[in-house]
């Protein structure tokens, strides 16, 4: 039986009235178990595989409670839109109530009906009802209209041509072995099966000996094409109310790492995954040998791939649909666990902030906290790499590396020059995006095209500008003083100072450097805080998360990172007992930890949520989460091979350090989530340098305006509204709302 994922609602700064909403609303999405009926109810109706509105694909896995002694399908009668369900009820393995897979469902709202009192429906019957409003398997859900224009790629996996428009194709199963000889994992032929002895054997974790097939199932939902793998018995039947006996209940879903903002379903690329066994480039796949042996299911998506799609609600509505569609055909999940370095570690902590629920224990490696904290230190570089190549005030390595805050420049050349992330984030014509050249953006020929930029590709959070139609201008640099803790530490002079900040410049609406700097839209900014893109943490703290990761301090990936994470965890929780971090001292790239440590992480994150499902306390969840901690997790790091503990003036403190980025050596705050400052006075008075006069006019006029006072919170900055935001009515969201539930 599930575990309950009721939560408390969102930290104290947020609005009474979302958090009533939001307790009541995660409380039914975790894994597919939707509490609808008052406890006392004789009869009631619970959709198991998604909330009763966000169902999708004309199908629904629900449970029936029905009074004792009334057996399914004698007195008890299950009606879809007023007709008599056809299919049978059947004894949920738990032992509560039956299950039962309604199919047919139409678009929109269709309404099941559970009566007491005999095999027709009747007036004085006892009865409840429960709405469930089916979405089309091509979505969309909550994340707002389709992008167009949207490729379809079908064909190149393998799927065949789509049938629709929403590249939607036919479902294709295909089976491997582990062999015995090789322990690679090889083609199973149905119709020739290898000898019995060279198919290797499984012992899961429940302590189940199976032999080693496995089921890949792919297909197509919310224009992407997902893949699903478990242990099966190609001999043997599978229901979702009879699974076989090689799976352990639990989901382990990779996802993909990149960041890219492709207008395609995309393919599964060549992207980097963690397979616990060795840190490898391989293909985006679900034959992950250290879950599958154990008795978990994968999963796996193209939208759920951060090398094609840099969207965090498209993110969470394909891993929602995938996960819905998973327990509708294999039965309920115990528990999921996600697992990601990179973009694979963004989009865990996005979902788990903004979509509370769908991962029940967050294994980020080389992380970061969100897409933006990358993308805006992604702007400061495309500014600051042009004034570098232009002035003759910066011939010094170490200086320069005084304002990024890295003992490395790779930070931002490998951002902003080619085949940098700048090259593709920000302007709006590039062809990143896979955008057909006769529909793309430009300025001349197709002002109205679409634009392949990263603020344009989330223009369902964002808004549009009234003026041009274009997303808002999310970037903003007014008033950030460049370099100003690396002038008050002496590592730059008072003429670097102002000359940098007199002439780095910022971006067009088009994505283009230009001599002035950056003016951020504030409709546009508030929207990114409001919709929760921006990652606040409320939510992330009332989940198990272990972040692994190298040490890193001479690229991308670095060290500060991970704490912008665990810093917005503090300030919105007050304490952050649920987070993890383990750093490695491995030699490796993009922050990838050893993978002795990534096991070593999936296995405690495994005990972590079998001890909380086994709490049956009525503690919130976030109190299970902390009561349950296993011994071993705590903050360390891995020195020689050897683990320390991560406390005061250990080893780890004197090793392993964090510096900050560019906004920080700004004197912006340590959670790095100020998209647009509030002003204050330019005043000498704030400085211990001193500036001549000359320099100081020209910081005035450099900084009409003021410069940012850090102290307060950034213009529009805010908590998100609620968790789990619906973008269908437009930009910044609203909250779903109660789940129904049987009346």
């Amino acid at each position: 039986m599930r575990h309950d994922p009721v939560l408390n609602p969102l930290s104290p700064h947020a609005p009474r009235a979302a958090s009533a909403v939001a307790a009541a609303l995660i409380a039914s999405i975790t894994g597919a178990r939707q509490a609808v009926a008052d406890s006392d109810a004789r009869l009631a109706i619970e959709t198991v595989s998604n909330r009763a509105d966000l169902v999708s694909g004309g199908d629904v896995l629900v449970r029936v409670i029905f009074p004792p002694g009334d057996a399914p399908n004698h007195r008890v009668a299950l009606f879809v839109n007023g007709e008599r369900f056809q299919g049978e009820l059947h004894a949920a393995p738990d032992g509560r109530g039956s299950l039962a897979l309604v199919t047919g469902l139409k678009v929109g709202r269709n309404t099941l009906t559970l009566t007491a009192g005999g095999e027709d429906r009747g007036e004085g019957d006892e009865g409840v009802e429960l709405d469930v409003t089916n979405h089309p398997i091509g979505g969309p859900i909550f994340s707002g209209p389709h992008l167009h224009p949207w490729l379809c790629t079908t064909s190149d996996v393998g799927l065949g041509p789509p049938v629709d428009a929403d590249c939607n194709a036919p479902t294709q199963y295909a089976f491997h072995y582990k062999s015995a000889s090789t322990g690679q994992f090889v083609s199973y032929d149905r119709a020739n099966p290898p000898a019995a002895s060279e198919i290797a054997t499984a012992k899961t974790d429940q302590g189940r000996t199976v032999r080693y097939i496995v089921r890949v199932e792919m297909g197509t939902l919310n224009r992407s094409i997902y893949r699903i793998a478990v242990l099966f018995d190609p001999a043997r039947s599978w229901a979702p109310w009879a699974p076989q006996a090689g799976w352990n209940g639990k989901l382990a879903y990779l996802f993909g790492a990149g960041a890219q903002t492709q207008y395609s379903q995309s393919n599964f690329t060549t992207t980097l995954l963690i397979d616990n066994l060795s840190p490898t480039l391989a293909f985006n796949t679900p034959l992950n040998d250290n879950a599958l042996s154990r008795g978990f299911a994968t999963a796996t998506a193209t939208l759920t791939d951060e090398q094609s799609v840099t969207n965090a609600k498209l993110n969470a509505e394909t891993l929602m649909m995938v996960k819905e569609h998973f327990i509708e055909a294999y039965g309920p999940i115990r528990y999921t666990i996600g697992e990601g370095c990179s973009g694979g570690s963004i989009q865990q902590h996005s979902i788990g902030d903004q979509y509370p629920g769908l991962i029940d224990g967050l294994l980020p490696l080389c992380s970061y906290p969100d897409m933006w904290s990358l993308v805006v230190n992604g702007h400061d570089c495309v500014a600051l790499t042009h004034y570098f190549k232009s002035s003759s005030l910066w011939g010094n390595a170490v200086d320069r590396q005084a304002v990024l805050g890295q003992p490395s420049e790779q930070e931002c050349p490998g951002q902003d020059g080619p085949p940098g992330f700048g090259n593709h984030w920000f302007p709006v014509s590039n062809n990143r995006c896979l955008i057909p050249p006769a529909e793309l953006y430009d300025p001349v020929k197709n002002p109205h095209g679409a634009r392949c930029s990263i603020k344009d590709y989330h223009v369902n959070e964002i808004g549009r500008r009234p003026q041009d139609g274009f997303a808002y201008q999310v970037f903003d640099s007014i008033g950030l003083q460049y370099g100003l803790k690396a002038l008050e530490a002496g590592s730059i002079t008072s003429e670097q100072f102002v000359d940098l900040n007199e002439n780095a410049g910022g971006m067009d609406i088009d994505g283009n450097w230009q001599p002035q700097r950056t003016s951020g839209d504030v409709n546009g900014i508030a929207n990114m805080y409001r919709s929760g893109l921006i990652t606040y943490g409320s939510q992330l703290g009332k989940y198990p998360i272990i972040d692994a990761r190298r040490d890193d301090d001479f690229e991308m990936h670095n060290n500060s990172e991970w704490i912008f994470t665990r810093n917005r965890i503090l300030r919105s929780n007050g304490r952050a007992p649920n987070q993890i971090h383990w750093w490695d001292d491995v030699s490796s790239f993009a922050g990838i930890p050893a993978s002795s440590t990534s096991l070593k992480a999936f296995n405690l994150m495994d005990e972590w949520l079998a001890a909380i499902e086994a709490d049956r306390s009525v503690l919130p969840h976030e109190k299970k989460v902390e009561r349950n901690r296993p011994t071993g997790a705590h903050d360390s790091c891995i020195v020689g091979g050897v683990e320390y503990a991560w406390t005061p003036g250990s080893i780890c403190d004197k090793k392993f350090a964090y510096t900050g980025l560019i906004r920080m050596t700004a004197g912006g705050p340590a959670t790095n989530d100020v998209l647009k400052c509030r002003l204050k006075p330019l005043r000498r008075a704030d400085y211990k340098t001193t500036f001549t006069n000359a320099q100081w006019a020209r910081l005035q006029q450099t900084f009409p305006q003021g410069v940012c006072d850090f102290s307060r919170p950034g213009v529009g900055q805010q908590p998100p509204i609620a968790p789990w935001l619906n973008f269908s009515a437009g930009p910044g969201g609203v909250p779903l709302g109660p789940p129904p539930k049987s009346e």
